[in-house]
């Protein structure tokens, strides 16, 4: 009589046992330490702090800087992207449509009630997809586009805001952190930037200022605004 495969005449195992106890068997435990598994039990685990970021600067100002940080607490790396989406401030929902947007006098200040006039102003505005967009990313940007995370580690993501080219308003963007998560694949921190211009808003003033929101006591009043010695209210346009 011969022994059976793997074992000697007394029945003993004479070769490696698998994890399933198996004498000669094919079975290994997989990264997520599942005896003969297929590495699919252990997941990323994402989560993202703030949720949502709100700054204020004055018209002009350079920058100011927040934190977003992005922490995995699950088994294995995280793989993760940025992108970022930046609106006009028509992208109020209460604006739908195109000419409501420019009814609404909203294309990138309440004084600019065209496209033209938001072109003119030297502002890159488009219409695109049921919204006024800010087609260059001018006013947000982030430290960090991509990376990995280990598990149970965290990292901080630096988002500035720059307003040296924005007129006075509300500015919005969505920053998309896309990652390997299977349950949380793609987490949106939702921004808001607002923009102070400080001047003249009396419009009977000389030097009334169509693009300050805050007015700053600067107001100047004459019947002779331009010097030319004549009463402004009695000029007239013979063009």
């Amino acid at each position: 009589e011969y022994a059976q495969e793997n074992y000697d005449c007394d029945g003993n195992c004479i070769v490696e046992i698998d994890c399933a106890g198996e004498c000669g068997g094919a079975a290994v435990v997989d990264n997520c330490g599942v005896c003969d598994g297929d590495g699919s039990s252990c997941v990323p685990n994402i989560s993202v702090s703030p949720i949502s970021l709100n700054a204020e600067l004055i018209s002009g100002e350079m920058d100011t800087t927040q934190i977003v940080t992005i922490t995995n607490s699950g088994e294995i790396d995280l793989e993760w992207e940025i992108s970022t989406t930046e609106d006009g401030l028509c992208s109020n929902p209460t604006y739908l449509t195109e000419n409501d947007c420019i009814n609404a006098g909203s294309c990138s200040n309440s004084t600019y009630t065209t496209e033209e006039a938001c072109e003119e102003d030297g502002s890159v505005w488009e219409w695109e997809n049921n919204w006024w967009n800010w087609a260059e990313s001018a006013w947000l940007s982030v430290s960090s586009t991509s990376g990995l995370i280990q598990p149970e580690e965290s990292e901080d993501i630096q988002v500035t805001f720059d307003a040296t080219d924005l007129v006075s308003g509300n500015y919005f963007a969505d920053i998309i952190i896309s990652s390997n998560d299977p349950d949380e694949g793609e987490i949106i921190v939702m921004v808001l930037l607002s923009v102070t211009s400080y001047g003249c808003m009396d419009e009977s003033a000389c030097n009334y200022d169509d693009t300050a929101n805050m007015d700053d006591g600067s107001c100047v009043y004459s019947f002779d605004c331009d010097g030319d010695g004549i009463p402004d209210e009695f000029q007239f346009n013979y063009s």
